[in-house]
């Protein structure tokens, strides 16, 4: 990976459970990936020129926390006998019941810590032990912490992989088409008031949408139990979007509104947000806490403090995100990258790309994770 010297680069984390080593179908998502065009954008209106994307991406642990196996599915070894070498020869050196050493085997004449030979027979297993792949109890928070470290630190590659993401010329046009016909298509749902929905992402990755007990008629947006009033952008702060002239469309809006203009309706319009949150945003926002610190800091202790702080209720969960901040430290603490901005968020204008004239519909929105300068040679 090949690095400017003196350049700028956008910095932006993820954590996948997908296959993230080089060449995976991961990282050829990424030439099309509007965030990342977005962001030129955005460190533009910040006064730099941008080198390319540095994607920082995580992966999700698939080692998960051994337990206890049912009762009703224990087996337990019998126990072992053999004959005893002693009582077969026409000269024992001691008279029978012989004694074995239970550590050597050998002969002895007391019988602590020995085995008696019985009829001729040692017992050289009582049995009654369960088989090595079936488990007495769950494993213990700090017991799976070990198992994830020895993971992690034998196979670094599998969680920590940096690539860079650059933008050419022409691709930064075809986002920007990309991003104005979008911008286009929501307004023209705003004028109608008609949010079409798209059928084809109700049930995705195994669950459905959130909101589609609501398109569906079986429970109502304004159900206090399910759903919480948000503000529009929720990542971004009151101060950032008090900054704007026109309303704002963000890598995440946008996205939303492509995959079913119905969901963008519940949640950007109406500001309905489910209360309830799946467990991988969960952990990724967890992760997100930590890197957040590491990037201002430097601190990785300071940085699992933060994400403690943040009270994730399932330990184990926690212990993920922990130990992956602990191996991303000693990963990436040595790369030669002097940070210019963590978390910084802008407004800038949306640009028509046939005509260069500037939207008077919206404005664009969003958040850079970090932005750092490459200092000397990578």
């Amino acid at each position: 990976m090949y690095l400017t010297p003196g350049a700028v680069y956008v910095v932006e984390h993820k954590t996948s459970s997908a296959d993230i080593t080089p060449g995976a179908p991961y990282w050829k998502r990424l030439r099309l990936d509007a965030q990342v065009s977005n962001y030129q954008v955005g460190v533009r209106a910040m006064g730099h020129e941008p080198a390319g994307t540095l994607y920082d991406v995580v992966g999700k642990p698939t080692l998960v926390p051994f337990k206890a196996t049912p009762v009703e599915k224990r087996e337990y070894t019998k126990p072992r006998d053999k004959s005893c070498p002693e009582c077969k020869k026409k000269a024992p050196s001691y008279p029978a019941p012989h004694v074995f050493d239970v550590e050597t085997n050998a002969l002895i004449e007391s019988t602590r810590n020995g085995v008696v030979c019985v009829d001729g027979r040692i017992v050289t297993d009582p049995g009654g032990k369960l088989y090595a792949n079936l488990r007495e109890r769950d494993e213990t928070v700090e017991e799976y912490r070990m198992r994830l470290r020895l993971d992690i630190g034998t196979n670094p590659d599998d969680y920590y992989q940096r690539g860079v993401v650059v933008r050419l010329a022409e691709e930064e046009l075809d986002a920007a088409y990309d991003t104005w016909t979008t911008a286009r298509q929501l307004r023209e749902s705003e004028l109608s008031e008609r949010w079409p929905r798209n059928v084809d992402a109700c049930d995705q990755y195994g669950s459905f949408c959130e909101y589609f007990d609501v398109c569906s008629g079986a429970a109502s947006i304004a159900d206090p139990i399910r759903f919480r009033d948000a503000e529009e952008h929720e990542e971004l702060t009151p101060a950032t979007t008090a900054k704007k002239r026109l309303p704002l469309v963000t890598t995440s809006s946008l996205k939303c509104f492509r995959s079913c203009p119905r969901k963008y309706f519940h949640r950007y319009v109406q500001r309905r947000r489910p209360l309830a949150s799946t467990a991988a945003l969960r952990f990724g926002t967890l992760v997100h806490v930590g890197l957040e610190v590491w990037w201002r800091t430097g601190d990785v202790y300071a940085a699992v403090d933060a994400m403690r702080a943040k009270g994730e209720p399932d330990p184990f969960e926690l212990v993920k995100a922990e130990e992956l901040l602990l191996g991303y430290h000693v990963r990436w603490i040595d790369e030669r990258l002097e940070v210019l901005a963590v978390e910084e968020e802008f407004v800038a204008a949306l640009i028509n790309p046939q005509t260069q004239a500037e939207s008077r519909t919206y404005q664009r929105g969003g958040k850079i994770d970090a932005l750092v300068r490459i200092q000397g040679a990578a």
